[in-house]
């Protein structure tokens, strides 16, 4: 069994629900970080399959690993009670799922050694489909113009790749559980406010996309969260209140959340995206996924249209790998 750090340098943050079939990968690969000093603090929040279990065997194996159990409270508290209990210089996120490649402590890290007026600094991502197939990164946005221009427009680093000071993150109060299905976004754009934000060129990082975890019903709802957040910022600049902005937020959230959805037509167009991206890179495979979204009155003519065309335009396999060494 390893020793924990007496003082480590990164807090590791991840929260937890019900995500066992999915927590051994997620765990190794922080586990297999070059980067060695930092402890892992991972949030179970009132789990009812068997990751807590999984957790307790990784931290009786591994002593970096350090749980916090609780009732269901949800991500954005969860990760507040994660981050202010952090004893490291800095907190890097990560999600059930997901994959951190090898070095991307230790890029980030450097990073933030060698540009002390950065707060937060990001990486770029493979995005991987249902079945490991890959669907193409995320754009490279390494310039500090082009972080601060999409941060302008509402949209910052992608969430479980990054890394941020704890002291920027204290003094900003973390997140605002106002913005529970956007909480991202306000942080970046409140951490902007004391630093500069930084997402590096290097791919780092896998996001998995599974059918279940992708809707539509939330984006039009982050688009206005993410426009009252910088509605928010402009007002704090100003010495004004904000009070009435998070009522506003508030608002939404709740209604988001109360609201009722349609699972099938929600599947259908998850299946939509995911044949939409296997489409754009001519992989085959985006007719399993196109033919599965036809049961949608809302894409079924663009995804007949596509399938018709992928029969000719789409005839290979990619592989994740040839996609990292196309980059």
């Amino acid at each position: 069994m390893s020793e924990p750090p007496a003082d480590p340098v990164v807090s590791v943050v991840m929260s937890v629900f019900n995500g066992g079939t999915k927590l051994p990968r997620t765990i190794d690969s922080i586990l297999n970080q070059t980067f060695t000093n930092f402890e892992f603090l991972i949030v179970d929040d009132g789990s009812t399959d068997n990751s807590l279990k999984i957790l307790e065997e990784y931290a009786h194996a591994d002593s970096r690993i350090r749980i916090i159990s609780q009732s269901n409270q949800g991500l954005t508290k969860s990760l507040n009670t994660a981050c202010f209990a952090a004893r490291g210089t800095f907190v890097a996120r990560q999600d059930v799922g997901d994959s951190s490649f090898p070095e991307r402590l230790l890029t980030q890290i450097r990073y933030f050694d060698s540009h002390p007026d950065v707060v937060a600094v990001g990486t770029r991502a493979l995005r991987i489909g249902p079945g490991n197939e890959p669907l193409g990164l995320t754009p490279n946005r390494s310039a500090d113009a082009v972080m601060h221009d999409l941060l302008m427009h509402g949209r910052g680093l992608v969430h479980a790749a990054s890394s941020f000071r704890v002291s920027a993150f204290r003094k900003i109060g973390g997140y605002r559980d106002e913005f529970r299905i956007a909480q991202d976004i306000d942080l970046w754009l409140r951490l902007s406010e004391v630093g500069c934000l930084i997402e590096t060129a290097e791919i780092l990082f896998s996001v998995e996309f599974e059918i279940s975890g992708i809707s539509g019903r939330n984006h039009a709802a982050q688009d206005q969260l993410a426009r009252l957040a910088l509605k928010s910022l402009d007002l704090r600049r100003n010495n004004l209140s904000d009070s009435a902005v998070l009522d506003e937020v508030r608002t939404i959230c709740d209604t988001k959340t109360a609201s009722v959805h349609d699972p099938k037509q929600e599947r259908c167009l998850a299946n939509y995206f995911i044949g939409s991206q296997l489409f754009a890179l001519r992989d085959r495979r985006t007719r399993h996924y196109l033919v599965a979204a036809l049961d949608s009155p809302r894409v079924f003519l663009r995804a007949f249209a596509k399938l018709l065309v992928s029969l000719w335009y789409c005839r290979r396999v990619v592989t994740n790998a040839q996609i990292l060494d196309e980059a």
